[in-house]
């Protein structure tokens, strides 16, 4: 089976092979020190992001069928997305910033893990109609035209292509 059909069949209920090995993405940090230990080229852990070259070439490295945030051909988040802004420090030195979707999140010095969630700009219907129903209409940006380059080596070995990835986040 290919990784598209094994995939489909999955999110189908249906028999498979076997279950592909996925995975969403990588984080720098974790790519600096495996560089560093040698488990793999300095120069796959440098300017790495999801669906890179790199980023395949170190799937196969690895082991990995695919990467599952490159399975989307639009990006169906918010764009552009809000400001990235530090609303406050707290004496622990953390600090509470409203991120590019609208949340508040506590990100705490030297932790690069998920950041947790103080709060939202996203309240009640006058703030979704407001703030973020602008931020999600149809325009020929969200289109991934690289995809539609590949789109038939893609369709008959890749995975799946589901209906958005993340919005790249803004820089801040």
């Amino acid at each position: 089976m290919t990784n598209r059909e094994r995939a489909m069949n999955i999110l189908h209920y249906q028999p498979a092979d076997r279950m592909p090995a996925v995975h969403f993405g990588y984080w720098g940090e974790l790519l600096n020190e495996w560089a560093a230990q040698g488990k793999i080229p300095k120069e796959l852990a440098e300017d790495n992001w999801d669906g890179s070259e790199k980023d395949r070439e170190l799937d196969k490295l690895i082991g990995w069928d695919f990467n599952w945030s490159k399975t989307a051909v639009a990006n169906n988040g918010l764009m552009p997305g809000f400001e990235t802004k530090v609303l406050e420090v707290l004496p622990d030195g953390s600090r509470r910033v409203q991120s590019w979707t609208g949340v508040i999140e506590r990100v705490k010095p030297g932790v690069t893990s998920i950041p947790s969630e103080d709060d939202y700009i996203l309240k009640d219907r006058e703030a979704f109609e407001t703030l973020y129903r602008p931020k999600m209409q149809f325009s020929p940006e969200r289109v991934d035209l690289e995809y539609f380059r590949h789109f038939n080596e893609i369709r008959r070995a890749g995975p799946p292509a589901c209906g958005g990835r993340r919005s790249q986040r803004n820089a801040g």
